[in-house]
């Protein structure tokens, strides 16, 4: 049986506007080895390929002084009047020696990931952010949300202005998770600093006069959006605020599990070959 996904669109006033529906969402599935294969294997793509010189740990003049000694037969450098001569060298167990098994610039550093396991990870990546039991256990405040999820009309898309933007916060819902981010001091750190919610928007326009001031909130577009927007560090379950355009347009993508198209932007439809015996002429024919 084809079930039927209904979900409530409301406005810039918080008053419902529309109803979208969605059918034949039986295809869809929740799988999150998928999630975790991904967040380890884009991991490694961020990272630099680094080896160490293979005449590491050779650069001295040691030598074994051999058996009959009552010492290790560990080469030792030569010398004497310092206190480096007599000192243990080369070998791995040494101070400054080798290293065994040293990583080279050969090693396979970026490994690739199937069209079908990166379709089925962003499936159960936005599939989680429609459940709000995962994304308050992410640490979201959703208490001033009308409805989840929260899916607003197209009129956002064209607010300008940042005190315009907080107050459809305040009227829609999300502007108690955008709170705990206000008292806190931003400080440049190396540690990983708390996600907000993030605006899913299907417009090419340019948004980031709204995210200025406020802190923590970001604007992504449908087709520029990443894994790491969704489930960033491969925590699954962010807030996201749909707009009615975006939210078809990602469940299509979603809920079409057809892997040569859906989420795939690098592959492109195979193209007719023209064939022509005079191909010469055609190439050097003036316009």
């Amino acid at each position: 049986m084809n079930t039927k996904l209904i979900f409530d669109v409301i406005g810039i006033d918080g008053s419902p506007v529309d109803i979208v529906k969605i059918k034949n969402n039986n295809d869809l599935e929740f799988n999150i080895e998928a999630i975790k294969r991904m967040t380890k294997y884009r991991y490694m793509h961020s990272k630099q390929p680094q080896y160490k010189n293979f005449n590491s740990g050779n650069q001295t003049s040691a030598q074994s002084v051999g058996t009959g000694r009552a010492l290790a037969r560990v080469p030792r450098i030569k010398g004497s009047g310092t206190s480096s001569s007599g000192q243990g060298a080369i070998s791995n167990m040494c101070r400054g020696g080798k290293v065994f098994g040293v990583s080279r610039i050969k090693k396979i550093w970026n490994i690739r990931l199937n069209i079908k396991q990166k379709t089925k990870a962003y499936q159960s990546a936005y599939l989680a952010t429609l459940f709000p039991s995962l994304v308050i256990s992410r640490g979201h405040n959703i208490q001033d949300a009308i409805i989840f999820p929260l899916i607003v009309e197209k009129l956002i898309e064209y607010v300008r202005n940042i005190s315009e933007f907080t107050r459809v916060l305040k009227n829609v819902g999300g502007f108690n998770d955008l709170k705990k981010f206000r008292r806190s001091k931003f400080k440049t750190t190396q540690k990983a600093q708390k996600k907000g919610p993030v605006l899913i928007i299907n417009s090419s326009k340019d948004y980031s006069v709204l995210t200025k001031n406020i802190h923590r909130i970001e604007i992504r577009q449908v087709k520029n959006i990443n894994f790491f927007n969704i489930a960033p560090g491969g925590r699954i379950g962010r807030f996201c605020i749909y707009t009615k355009d975006s939210f078809l347009a990602i469940f299509n993508k979603i809920g079409k599990i057809d892997y040569t198209k859906s989420l795939c932007y690098r592959l492109s439809s195979k193209r007719d070959i023209k064939k022509h015996k005079n191909i010469k002429k055609i190439y050097y024919m003036s316009n």
